[in-house]
C-alpha cells in the first residue's frame, strides 16, 4: 500500500513539474463583469517548497546580478518564487518601458495579501495605507495628514 502512495506522489509531483503551466486571471469589462482567462505562464526556475527560488538570489552580491544570470537562462522574461509570492522579472530595458508605459494598468495597484482578507473583510478600501488609488483614498490621505501630520504638533514647520 505505501508502495503505491509512494508511486502516486512521485507521479503527481512529475506531473506538476514538467506540465504546461498556465496562469488564470480574472479581468473585469466595462460593465463589472468578471471573466476568466488564461494565460502561459513566463518560463523559469522550478521553485523548492516554502522557500521558493531564494536559494538562487543568495548565490550572488546583489539580487539584480542573480537576475541577469536568470535572465541569461530563461530569456528577459521570467518567472520566480520568492517564498510564498509568485514574481514575474522583466529584464530588458525595451520591455521594462513597454510594461510600465503601455501596459501599466495591469501592473498598477497593490498585492493581494491574506492579511487583507483577514483584518480589512476581504475590502482593501477598508485600509487607509494599503488600498488602491482611488478619489476614496484620495479624500482619506489628505484627512489623516491635515490631523495627524508633524505640522499640528510641531513648529519647526514654521520657518
Amino acid at each position: 500500500m505505501s508502495a503505491l502512495l509512494l508511486i502516486a506522489v512521485a507521479v503527481l509531483i512529475l506531473y506538476k513539474v514538467y506540465s504546461r503551466k498556465t496562469v488564470s486571471i480574472k479581468r473585469e469589462n466595462k460593465y463589472g463583469e468578471a471573466k476568466e482567462v488564461v494565460l502561459s505562464e513566463a518560463p523559469g526556475p522550478v521553485p523548492f517548497p516554502v522557500v521558493g527560488s531564494l536559494h538562487l538570489l543568495g548565490k550572488h552580491e546583489s539580487p539584480f546580478q542573480a537576475f541577469t544570470e536568470l535572465a541569461k537562462e530563461y530569456g528577459d522574461i521570467f518567472s520566480i518564487q520568492l517564498g510564498g509570492s509568485k514574481c514575474l522579472v522583466v529584464n530588458n530595458l525595451e520591455l521594462i518601458r513597454e510594461v510600465l508605459n503601455q501596459n501599466g494598468k495591469f501592473f498598477g495597484g497593490r498585492p493581494d495579501f491574506e492579511r487583507f482578507h483577514r483584518l480589512f473583510a476581504g475590502d482593501r478600501n477598508n485600509s487607509l495605507a494599503l488600498c488602491d488609488w482611488s478619489n476614496l483614498q484620495l479624500r482619506r490621505r489628505n484627512l489623516a495628514r491635515r490631523r495627524c501630520g508633524p505640522k499640528q504638533h510641531t513648529d519647526n514647520f514654521a520657518r
